[in-house]
């Protein structure tokens, strides 16, 4: 745990996200069961409600958590994959018999 009196400046910055720049704030969750660095519910429903359908919805959280939860390649290539997908949107296929489509899902 940080000690409390290093927690100012974070705390400082918090408030800025939330009561200028609109962020929602989720709490500490660092000893929180099931953490994670993606968190599919909420990435879900944020896409979701941005008007994705659940079939795109469901293809990027999988992109996005693959991404961020592989051991290949080197940590720059794996950082790039990521920084790629939250930038410049990431290329879902959903599954229509007979239909190639492609579909550039904003993270």
């Amino acid at each position: 745990m940080i000690n409390p009196i290093e927690r100012i400046t974070p705390n400082r910055i918090i408030q800025l996200f939330q009561e200028q720049l609109g962020y929602t704030y989720y709490g500490n969750w660092e000893t929180r069961e099931h953490n994670s660095n993606v968190e599919q519910v909420i990435l879900k429903e944020n896409l979701l409600q941005r008007g994705y359908s659940e079939t795109l919805a469901n293809k990027a959280v999988k992109e996005v958590y693959d991404a961020a939860n592989t051991n290949a390649g080197s940590l720059y290539d794996r950082n790039k994959t990521m920084y790629s997908l939250l930038v410049y949107s990431g290329d879902v296929h959903p599954v229509i018999p007979g239909i190639s489509t492609q579909h550039w899902v904003r993270i």
